[in-house]
């Protein structure tokens, strides 16, 4: 997939994670929001900044492989 390329590894993690879907067995409710991901790494140890740095990633990774879809409006 594209996102192995251009991703951090960090990033990477946090997008097997979601893909996994492995957040679905954590609690009633629980959505792969950025607030519910920051949770979740903290209690790994991963600082806030670490979790940001990445979440940025992510989004610009999303936003520039997706920029031909949005401009179409699929």
């Amino acid at each position: 997939m594209d996102y192995e390329i251009s991703l951090s590894d960090d990033a990477k993690i946090i997008v097997e994670y979601i893909l996994s879907r492995e957040w679905e067995d954590v609690e009633i409710n629980w959505k792969p929001r950025f607030s519910f991901i920051q949770k979740r790494y903290v209690s790994e140890g991963w600082t806030r900044n670490r979790i940001g740095k990445a979440w940025e990633n992510i989004i610009q990774w999303w936003q520039s492989s997706n920029k031909d879809q949005f401009c179409l409006g699929v």
